[in-house]
């Protein structure tokens, strides 16, 4: 934020008199041929920059060249380039700051996301200013040349703090992989920082081949990482099998085992798809940006292919300063400059993919870079006799394209969804003379040979998911073989086969999505891996499944799609013997998966694998009256003679539906007849248990809807007909609730004519004694004290009313507090003090000017002050979530303590920084709000410093504040030379430490003095050992016993323990 407003700030001051300027010095016949700065950061949220003057500025006395040479006066151009290199240079110590103050070591998982913006932040300032130094430069100079060799000390740095933020970026993702839900937004968070380096690095020298390699390199090692993840969650659960099945012998204990680690499989393929899915979309994604150029080699004589260049008509690009870097076009593009120079930032490595698709559909351009042997060899290149087009790219272009290594011939487009279309029809054109090298590939070697490994680490992940399928059906099957029983093998081989099935699945989507990721060579292995993974899923349902019953199960259904995806391709590759025996296999699959209709196999397996009868874990109790979903609808073959009788109309077309299949005892069960009423539902033929049942229901509803409302209506309650204790009972309740109301009726009845009658008696009493002048009456305005004294300080001007006590302290009590106005929930500090009081009242009027005319998210807010003759009303903010001290009692966890430090050393810089010494921050002085946000506050110990540029110890020379959060210096009183704004600092760490440890420093002991005496001699709080190394050194920074070594508020804010994100940045 410190740096956007810098930019904003210089911007305002300087940009009108530089535009004004420019105008004046740029030259009438500046060459044509020079591109014009395509920039897609030019005018973003970051800071909005325009390339002409406003129009009230326009309106100035503004001069051309033209005029101004008329004027046959001094240039000023010297001072032009003097004020432009200022801004620069600025920017550039800015950059050279935050690479000094890089962190050393390696940062930690709570404080890198923020390092990460901070780099970012730096990145786009220093691309937009050098941006803005180029554009100012750009037509005074006679060359782009001149205005960019002077720069190259802050291109290096620029590079530098690129290499910090890939750097951190690496980091970032290694340990955001060990957490146990790496899925979690891990795509979200790569497609952002691919975003945003795809907009930056064509601006900085070397820095697209770089950023390309690394997130190729990133998502080669997400998947990587998930194949890691994958084998060690399976040996973990190997070894748990095993354990659990040497240590028991019992059925149920081994049913218990197998089940739980059934379980765990499922979660562990689960959380391994969810990984995979996420690192497969972001290779898609960089295949698709990276991957826009195809790659001939020359099978012919050079001169044969410019004679048919020339014939169909092809135009060469002439770039000065790149000679031997041979460019041609379409004869279309060949008035298109501003279309060629924007494929020649997409050869170099700048996305060009927000371009109109109108524009980009049929250009391209053709580019090879023969070596200096090669041309010395066949010189034929310079044989081209067509005039060329000349254009100029930007300097980052050119630098890119100079580096580039192209033995053979490329063909370039913007956009790779263009490629396909393009590269067949220049196939058709060069027939014979080109041979394809690779269909798809990127215009830098670098990157090429990236998503080459990147494709590689992809095809292994496929060998490894196979291999833990192969794990898992090893592990149950020597299990059930070696140690179940024949009686439990049906029951839990159906939990290893929904492991199974889970871990099929996963194998299904990772291969079809996969296939997506190849191209070239890359399909063939893919194709092979493909077929070679559903036969191994047809085999498994060939040997353990059961044959199905006529129709597909769906647990077969993303198998049987897995098969209909295979390409044609891959089965055109295949030898004349493997064809067949794979149409056979499938044949045979698709007949045992399917069966035949009236097998004897349970209807269950139409949906799921598992037996019926087979709870879905071990602690399920058996429901006796379990519907079972079928595709006709729900089976009533195991519902109670009652549910299906009183199931209402829905029940029935239920119970018709499935009318003429067999029932459990093999015989078929009757039509349900129509239920006509809802008396005759509760009628003699419902069993007397379900009977009681629904009337205990009844009753208790009602009875609650009695008591829910007193004015609701309250109907009798119903009972069944032709029951006579169900009637006795029913005559019972009615006469209960009459006798009840009646009883509710005349209690209260005389109650409320006394109160009525106490009423009027005082009105009447009150009355006649003011008549009589024995009492007064209470004024709508008490009589303010403001004739007393004058404090200077800020009145309330609302209605409010006061609420519960809160709290108490030596100086007052607080009381919650509501403006009637506005309903707004404050907190309302109570002084009494004697009559004309003024010490106490103008010591309170110093504290409250403390902090009147500050305000700050960090700080608790001041609304002002009701002064009375005995007491003070003073409104400050009410925090609803109590003190740091309550929430720290049993110790926060790091991230917790981490946001808070940086708060509280927010708002102590705030305080010092207007010159203020708080003297007694701890944990009771520290509060929360629902919204998350630390305030500091409880002002009566802080002093106002009469030098702010002061910071040494001696500004304070009293004595005030908790001897467990004192600094040495208050305690000694720093050998009479007084304290300053450091000892909030020693405050502070003694905070974090509170936060950590859930205790105060210093808690064994009990007196203020063994404190005192302990710190005094030098010693300090232990730090605690469970904090991370970067918060043991903030807190050797924040207590350090000498003053004036010790850290300031604004330099612990650079420190990395307090580095960390909010959602309101």
């Amino acid at each position: 934020m410190g740096l956007r407003k810098l930019i904003l700030r210089l911007h305002k001051l300087m940009d009108g008199s530089l535009q004004r300027a420019r105008i004046a010095l740029v030259k009438s016949d500046h060459p044509v041929e020079f591109s014009e700065f395509p920039d897609p950061m030019w005018g973003s949220d970051y800071v909005q920059l325009s390339r002409t003057p406003r129009a009230s500025e326009q309106k100035c006395s503004t001069v051309s060249w033209d005029e101004l040479k008329a004027m046959d006066l001094p240039s000023f151009e010297p001072a032009f380039l003097v004020l432009c290199r200022v801004l620069l240079n600025v920017i550039h110590e800015c950059l050279k700051l935050r690479l000094e103050q890089r962190p050393a070591g390696e940062p930690s998982l709570l404080s890198i996301k923020q390092l990460v913006r901070e780099c970012k932040e730096v990145l786009k300032g220093g691309l937009l200013m050098k941006q803005y130094y180029q554009f100012m430069l750009h037509q005074v100079l006679d060359g782009l040349g001149k205005a960019d060799c002077n720069i190259d000390a802050f291109e290096e740095d620029l590079h530098k703090m690129l290499m910090v933020y890939f750097d951190y970026m690496r980091s970032w993702i290694q340990m955001l992989q060990q957490l146990p839900q790496a899925s979690h937004s891990l795509k979200n968070l790569l497609e952002e920082e691919w975003n945003f380096t795809k907009e930056i690095t064509h601006y900085i020298r070397g820095g697209e081949a770089q950023a390309g390699k690394l997130f190729c390199d990133i998502a080669g090692m997400l998947l990587k990482s998930t194949g890691s993840f994958l084998e060690f969650g399976l040996q973990e659960s190997c070894a748990e099998f095993w354990t659990s099945a040497d240590d028991s012998s019992a059925s149920d204990e081994i049913r218990r085992s197998v089940i739980e680690i059934s379980r765990a499989l499922k979660e562990l393929f689960h959380e391994a798809r969810e990984r995979a899915s996420k690192a497969l979309g972001f290779a898609k994604m960089l295949r698709k940006d990276l991957e826009i150029a195809a790659e001939f080699i020359l099978s012919a004589p050079v001169r044969d292919l410019l004679d048919v260049l020339k014939s169909k008509q092809y135009v060469k690009v002439q770039i000065p300063g790149l000679e031997n870097l041979q460019v041609f076009v379409p004869d279309t593009l060949a008035e298109e400059k501003s279309v060629i120079l924007q494929l020649l930032n997409a050869a170099a490595g700048k996305d060009c993919s927000k371009e109109s698709d109108d524009v980009l559909f049929d250009a391209y351009l053709l580019l090879t870079k023969p070596s200096d042997r090669a041309r010395d060899a066949d010189d034929s290149w310079a044989t081209w006799e067509a005039p060329p087009v000349k254009v100029v790219p930007q300097v980052e272009t050119a630098d890119t394209l100079r580096s580039m290594q192209v033995d053979n011939l490329l063909l370039v487009v913007m956009q790779s969804a263009h490629l396909i279309i393009q590269r067949k029809a220049f196939q058709q054109s060069i027939e014979g003379l080109m041979t394809l090298r690779q269909e798809q590939t990127s215009s830098q070697p670098v990157i090429a040979r990236a998503l080459q490994q990147l494709k590689n680490d992809a095809l292994e992940l496929c060998n490894r998911i196979s291999d833990a399928i192969d794990r898992v059906d090893h592990m149950f099957t020597s299990e059930f073989d070696a140690e179940v029983d024949e009686s439990e093998s049906v029951t839990l081989q159906q939990y290893y086969r929904e492991a199974m099935i889970q871990g099929y699945n996963f194998g299904f989507e990772y291969h079809k999505e996969v296939v997506r990721l190849m191209s070239g060579e890359f399909r063939q292995k893919i194709g092979d891996k493909y077929i070679s993974f559903a036969r191994k899923w047809m085999n498994y349902v060939l040997t353990k499944c059961e044959s199905g019953r006529g129709t597909r199960p769906r647990w077969a259904t993303q198998g049987f799609d897995f098969l209909q995806a295979i390409e044609p391709a891959f089965i055109s590759a295949l030898p004349e013997d493997d064809f067949l025996s794979l149409q056979a296999l499938m044949n045979e699959c698709i007949g045992h998966v399917i069966g035949k209709p009236h097998s004897p196999v349970t209807a269950i397996h139409r949906n799921s694998p598992r037996p019926v009868k087979v709870p879905r874990c071990h602690s399920d109790p058996p429901n006796p009256h379990l519907i079972i979903p079928t595709p006709e609808g729900f089976s009533t073959r195991s519902m109670p003679s009652d549910a299906r009788s009183h199931g209402g109309p829905a029940a029935t077309a239920t119970a018709a539906a499935t009318a003429g299949r067999p029932g459990p005892s093999g015989s078929d069960s009757a039509p349900p007849k129509p239920i006509s009423s809802a008396h005759d539902a509760r009628g003699s033929s419902v069993p007397e248990n379900d009977r009681l049942a629904s009337i205990a229901a009844e009753l208790q509803f009602r009875s609650l809807s009695r008591h829910s409302s007193p004015t609701e209506e309250r109907d009798e309650p119903a009972y069944p007909k032709g029951d006579s204790s169900g009637s006795t009972r029913r005559s019972w309740e009615l006469r209960t609730l009459i006798s009840q109301t009646k009883d509710t009726a005349s209690k209260q009845g005389p109650i409320e004519a006394i109160q009525k009658s106490v009423r009027l008696f005082e009105e009447k009493r009150s009355r006649e004694m003011r008549r009589r002048n024995i009492i007064g009456q209470v004024c709508d305005t008490p009589k303010s004290y403001d004739n007393v004294m004058h404090v200077g300080l800020r009145k309330v001007t609302f209605k409010w009313q006061r609420g519960n006590k809160i709290g108490e302290g030596q100086y007052g009590k607080v009381y919650t507090c509501i403006s009637v106005d506005t309903g707004e929930l404050m907190a309302m500090k109570e002084i009494r003090f004697q009559p004309n009081d003024h010490k106490t009242i103008k010591e309170t009027a110093d504290e409250l000017k403390i902090f009147e005319g500050i305000k700050h998210p960090n700080l608790v807010r001041y609304f002002g002050v009701e002064l009375h003759r005995e007491e003070m009303y003073i409104f400050m903010e009410y925090c609803d979530e109590g003190t740091l001290e309550e929430v720290s009692r049993l110790g926060l966890q790091e991230h917790v303590i981490r946001l808070y430090s940086k708060q509280i050393t927010v708002a102590i810089n705030v305080l010092h920084e207007h010159g203020i010494v708080h003297r007694d921050i701890k944990g009771a002085n520290i509060f929360l709000t629902s919204s998350g946000l630390i305030k500091l506050g409880d002002f009566g110990c802080s002093v106002k410093l009469k030098n702010n540029a002061q910071t040494m110890p001696g500004e304070v020379n009293s004595t005030l504040g908790t001897a467990a959060y004192m600094a040495p210096e208050v305690i000694t009183r720093a050998k009479g030379e007084g304290h300053g704004r450091a000892a909030d600092i020693w405050s502070l760490g003694c905070v974090v430490i509170e936060m950590v440890t859930g205790k105060r420093p210093w808690h064994e002991y009990e007196h203020n003095f063994q404190i005192m005496y302990k710190v005094g001699m030098g010693h300090k709080p232990p730090i605690p050992e469970r904090l991370s190394p970067e918060g043991k050194d903030f807190l050797s920074h924040c207590l350090e016993s000498e003053p004036r070594m010790r850290w300031s508020a604004s330099q612990l804010l650079d420190h990395s323990f307090v580095k960390v994100c909010t959602d309101e940045e």
